[in-house]
């Protein structure tokens, strides 16, 4: 981490040379003023909120890629990489992204017959409810093959419930002026 760029190209903080409270603060700030806002830690996938738009890192071609990724079950994956997939640092692993969860547990669910579970958690103001929209997006949209035009009235439930997670997480608190 002696250059800007060391703490952008690491993304799992596990991989620190040294591992103690400054230096994981150290990295994460550091990724956080490269618009880097998700970081590894092990299997945990940490988020600090960018409170900016950053529409790139969600866009429909990002999303579809992890969707299309998905679709293929594990042991049928080769090591390529789908078109328009996400960002690969110089050592070629793929940049953090909360979709990976997503696809993980849908993996889990669908490829595997695993039961599973995303934990968000943070503080206020962190941006649990917009995560978590990621997530339940995305998990309805791989469910119906990638379109919403493929949904399934369950899978157009889960995407319609979205405002009802938004209004339930977005009360006013000493952190956030809803």
């Amino acid at each position: 981490l002696k250059r800007p760029d060391g703490a952008l190209q690491l993304h799992d903080l596990g991989q620190l040379p040294l591992l103690h409270e400054p230096a994981v603060l150290h990295a994460l700030e550091l990724r956080f003023r490269g618009d880097c806002v998700y970081t590894l830690t092990g299997p945990m996938l940490l988020a600090v909120n960018p409170f900016k738009p950053l529409p790139e890192l969600y866009g429909s071609e990002r999303l579809n890629a992890y969707i299309k990724e998905a679709s293929v079950p594990s042991e049928k994956k080769d090591n390529s990489r789908a078109q328009g997939d996400d960002e690969e640092s110089k050592d070629g692993k793929r940049e953090p992204h909360i979709y990976q969860v997503a696809k993980a547990a849908y993996e889990g669910v669908w490829h595997r017959s695993l039961g599973q579970t995303v934990l968000v958690s943070g503080e206020s103001g962190a941006g649990k409810t917009e995560t978590t929209k990621f997530v339940m997006r995305f998990l309805a949209l791989a469910g119906a093959g990638g379109t919403e035009s493929s949904m399934s009235k369950v899978e157009r439930q889960v995407l319609d419930s979205i405002p009802v997670l938004e209004a339930l997480g977005n009360a006013k608190t000493l952190r956030n002026e809803n």
